[in-house]
């Protein structure tokens, strides 16, 4: 997602193939608490790819809601993390 200023809200989509962790917003990469099932996969009864809204609270700051989740992800930057998924 580009050009997603402070204040802003939109439809977004967290994929959970390897756990959820990172996201990209405005092409950089963002880090949530991890959250899995121990093995790298969603949790229990997430799907992998979770519909939602992403509401930009602050330069520093995305939160992430969603039906299909029973939490809010709060992702902040994370310039210099690197993750793979297969």
């Amino acid at each position: 997602m580009d050009e997603f200023p402070v204040g802003s809200t939109a439809h977004f989509a967290v994929y959970a193939h390897c756990g959820v962790e990172f996201t990209r917003i405005d092409g950089a990469t963002w880090r949530t608490t991890r959250r899995d099932d121990g093995s790298g996969n969603p949790p229990k009864g997430w799907p992998q790819s979770i519909r939602g809204t992403l509401r930009r609270t602050a330069s520093d700051r995305a939160v992430f809601t969603s039906t299909e989740i029973p939490v809010r992800l709060v992702f902040t930057p994370a310039s210099h993390a690197q993750y793979f998924c297969d």
